[in-house]
């Protein structure tokens, strides 16, 4: 168990090598490029401008709450990426970043502290679009937003949690990330971005019981001060994501050397 503790040590430690990844994969991936650093501000809000955009071209009219559309599915969306991103970065890890595991000496405590930090970073360039949202809107800019990132963390934790555990699978079967791919991109609708899942049969209570959909519901409902709000439920889901992703690093340390072998 010392190894293990001593990993999970490594991974909250800051790490030079993951410093230097984040430059190198992170801050200069688009280096070359007309636009250059733009697209790291572009990519992640995609989806956000695009929903805004047709609220702006009156496609969405509609209010939820008396919060526009646009803004209440933005938000929505900005939650599951954070999810989402985690997942897929978690998964990916060995495959990705094969080269630096065997060439260059990366340490995995270091690998997963650079897709941590890229997942943090794409939800706040995705927060600050959704500022701009607001003000584009008109809808009346609440300080609740500040604690945004922190109702995203849970949703990257459980990604990680996830993704850690799948990405000691990936190099033995590989459709696994072809199978996790598919599942982010679906799962986006039955996670409560686009509407509120009604408790009406068994399959449905079965989804608003994901830790995933609550998230966003619960975040939701926090940033526009909704009474359905339920801090001691969040605090038990904040709980539960970071238990969940302190076992996924024991498990990811002790099968991480067999792993290897498959590289």
């Amino acid at each position: 168990l010392r190894a293990e503790l001593s990993f999970i040590w490594a991974v909250f430690s800051p790490k030079d090598q993951a410093l230097t990844l984040y430059r190198r994969n992170f801050l200069n991936r688009y280096e070359g490029m007309v636009l250059g650093k733009l697209w790291l501000l572009v990519m992640p809000c995609l989806p956000i401008i695009i929903y805004n955009l047709l609220q702006y071209l009156e496609i969405f009219v509609s209010s939820v709450n008396e919060v526009p559309r646009s803004i209440y599915l933005s938000t929505g969306i900005l939650v599951y990426y954070a999810f989402a991103d985690s997942l897929t970065s978690g998964t990916d890890l060995h495959i990705v970043h094969k080269n630096e595991i065997l060439k260059s000496g990366f340490s995995k405590a270091a690998l997963i502290q650079f897709n941590i930090m890229q997942v943090l970073s794409n939800s706040i360039i995705r927060i600050a679009c959704l500022i701009i949202m607001y003000q584009i809107s008109g809808y009346p800019l609440s300080g609740r937003i500040a604690l945004l990132p922190f109702m995203c963390l849970p949703c990257v934790l459980f990604g990680f949690t996830i993704g850690l555990l799948f990405g000691l699978l990936v190099p033995i079967y590989k459709d696994i990330r072809n199978v996790v791919s598919i599942a982010s991109f679906y799962l986006l609708f039955a996670s409560g971005v686009f509407a509120e899942i009604p408790d009406t049969n068994s399959f449905f209570s079965l989804l608003r019981s994901s830790p995933i959909y609550r998230l966003v519901i619960e975040s939701r409902w926090y940033l526009f001060d909704m009474p359905e709000f339920s801090a001691k439920y969040f605090s038990y889901l904040f709980i539960l994501s970071i238990l969940g992703f302190l076992l996924s690093l024991i498990i990811f340390r002790r099968g991480e050397r067999t792993v290897n072998s498959y590289l």
